[in-house]
């Protein structure tokens, strides 16, 4: 569930940044697909720019943060010994 999720967001993620202008396509482009490929705090930095999605995205991380907690916390619920 929080591997769907992380991918999803990171997706989501990836369609948007297409839309950058092209003079981003070498900075902030290349910033953003390699932060979302690990899932990290860092999609809120990158995305300082564009508030309204900066929060949707930040809900998602946030979440899926949560998840991996209660992975952490329960790994007899997933198979692990």
């Amino acid at each position: 569930m929080a591997y769907d999720k992380g991918f999803k967001l990171a997706m989501e993620i990836f369609e948007v940044s297409k839309k950058f202008p092209k003079e981003e396509t070498y900075s902030l482009t290349d910033q953003i697909r390699r932060s979302t490929r690990s899932v990290c705090a860092n999609i809120a930095e990158a995305y300082r720019k564009s508030s309204s999605q900066s929060r949707e995205f930040e809900d998602q991380s946030e979440e899926i943060g949560r998840l991996i907690q209660f992975m952490i916390n329960n790994p007899g619920k997933f198979g692990v010994q």
